[in-house]
């Protein structure tokens, strides 16, 4: 079994219990369903704890150089790669830029532009990025992951900073993800498009947007009534918080009267109301428990995005509840939390964020 492989089969493995193709009841694609309770937000000051106690152990596996960690084999899922992760890099920069804006930081703008820097070093000269199952890293349509990862924290560094160099970049990176089909799995498709989506809103290239729109349009293909997709991967509910996430950038950016603008909506809004049937009364995501979050993790960003680019306030319920979650994991115990705190870091810099919206 090649090492991607073993990978994905490791994740179903660890979160797929229960899950089935079958089709749930059908949910509105008109109105969003109403939360399973009213739950009250976290105090501000506390989900800005959970941000720098992320902060703090993202210092612990800091390698200096703009990256974190040291790849899948730390995380001990089966993988031989010591190279750092390219989403370890997105993701820590993405999170740094929404604490910074939420509360400015010097510190958080020195690992944000650390982090910039780095992948502006380690883009591939077709404008991709690797994925590092392996230490060489491979190159094909599955890298539509970390590419749009890696695409998205440079577009959010230039927005920032305004150094052309990240557009620049991110350009780069949108033309390659343009150049391929799309995938089979919906949530690589839905890194693609969550950055196309936000380099399109930076420069208004018709191209982009139309690349973004076509990906999404076969995507939601296989979108069943329910708002899941009618694999069993895509319905564990992290990936499908992946997908909701490049679903809301797209629609966030796409003119009312586009042609597919009507479609895409109602996917949207079957895809975030399957999110809202999924929460339970603790304000998590999904009915198998999973020590790590990975529905909030994935969720709560997708569902702020959403509430500010769309000023969608029927979102702030669940991502109260989203935001009250625990994190999942023990500080003092690095298994629990070296597979996900990147993810982690954003989604507490994302709760943080929606409690104290920066001034515009």
């Amino acid at each position: 079994m090649n090492p991607k492989a073993r990978l994905i089969m490791a994740l179903i493995g660890a979160a797929s219990l229960g899950l089935s193709a079958a089709a749930q009841d059908a949910v509105p694609d008109d109105v969003f369903l109403k939360p399973v309770k009213a739950f009250a937000p976290p105090e501000a000051s506390e989900l800005k704890e959970q941000f720098l106690l992320c902060h703090r152990l993202l210092e612990s596996c800091y390698n200096g150089d703009g990256s974190w960690g040291k790849g899948y084999r730390e995380m001990k899922i089966g993988l031989d790669s010591d190279h750092p992760v390219i989403r370890w890099t997105g993701n820590p920069v993405m999170a740094y830029l929404t604490a910074n804006a939420v509360e400015p930081n010097p510190v958080f703008v020195k690992r944000a532009k650390e982090g910039l820097e780095y992948l502006l070093r380690d883009q591939v000269k077709d404008g991709s990025f690797r994925w590092y199952v392996t230490t060489a890293g491979t190159l094909d349509v599955d890298s539509m992951y970390d590419t749009g990862v890696a695409g998205r924290a440079l577009v959010a560094g230039y927005e920032a900073f305004k150094d052309q160099r990240y557009l620049e970049a991110s350009a780069k990176a949108a033309a390659w993800e343009m150049e391929r089909a799309p995938s089979g799995n919906a949530n690589y498709n839905m890194f693609a498009v969550w950055h196309l989506a936000a380099h399109y809103r930076v420069t208004h290239e018709d191209k982009i947007l139309e690349n973004a729109v076509q990906k999404t349009v076969a995507t939601l293909k296989d979108q069943l009534p329910s708002g899941k997709w009618s694999d069993v991967h895509n319905q564990i509910i992290n990936y499908h918080c992946i997908i909701v996430q490049g679903l809301a950038e797209l629609l966030s950016v796409l003119p009312k009267d586009h042609p597919e603008a009507a479609k895409i909506r109602k996917g949207v809004i079957r895809a975030i109301n399957h999110v809202i049937r999924s929460q339970t009364a603790d304000g998590n995501l999904g009915a198998v428990p999973n020590k790590y979050a990975p529905g909030v993790t994935f969720g709560l960003p997708a569902f702020v995005d959403a509430r500010f680019s769309m000023g969608l306030k029927d979102l702030d319920t669940p991502i109260a509840g989203m935001a009250a979650a625990p994190l999942g994991f023990a500080p003092d115990q690095k298994d629990q939390w070296i597979t996900m705190l990147d993810c982690v870091s954003l989604r507490c810099a994302k709760a943080w964020q929606w409690r104290m919206p920066p001034k515009r």
